[in-house]
């Protein structure tokens, strides 16, 4: 169902965004939270464990990788205040990184099975958005933030759109 399908891409938000956790560590929790899943039948919930396995594996993957371009900030960061005169944006960041040249890059964790193509990702409202409130000076130390989609539902696919500025406020309809 699709209370189901929302409680898995929670599930796999919440396991991520604890970075002391080993790939080993997220697969031996993901599995021992889903036998209490509410799943309509045993081939379907074995089927999605397979799947949301292997998106913990990817993001682990991920994770490991770019430890030498970026350095965590912190995951799940709040955003909560005004980026325009009558716009107040209020929501949380999945991941807080900060690359070698020592820009904040926002990470939006994706989960769905359909992938969002380049072009989407470089009009994504809400990583935008995010990209804009970090600009605004609504997370310190960061004005001219980066970011990108990572597709862990689609085998480990980080789709960059690039830094904002006044192009990412005029895209949102904010300039």
């Amino acid at each position: 169902s699709r209370d189901v399908r929302s409680a898995v891409g929670s599930l796999v938000h919440a396991l991520v965004a604890d970075s002391t956790k080993t790939e080993t560590q997220l697969l031996a929790e993901l599995e021992n939270i889903w036998g209490g899943l509410p799943f309509d039948s045993q081939w379907y919930a074995d089927n999605e464990l397979v799947r949301h396995s292997a998106m913990l594996t990817a993001f682990a993957q991920w994770r490991e990788l770019t430890r030498r371009q970026l350095t965590e900030v912190g995951t799940e960061v709040a955003i909560d205040g005004r980026v325009a005169p009558g716009v107040h944006v209020r929501g949380r960041v999945d991941r807080l990184e900060r690359d070698n040249a020592d820009r904040l890059v926002i990470v939006d964790v994706k989960t769905g099975k359909s992938p969002v193509s380049k072009d989407d990702a470089q009009r994504h409202a809400q990583l935008a958005m995010y990209q804009l409130a970090v600009a605004e000076g609504l997370v310190p130390g960061g004005d001219e933030p980066g970011g990108g989609l990572l597709q862990v539902g689609q085998g480990d696919q980080v789709l960059p759109p690039g830094p904002v500025s006044r192009r990412v406020a005029g895209r949102v309809g904010l300039s």
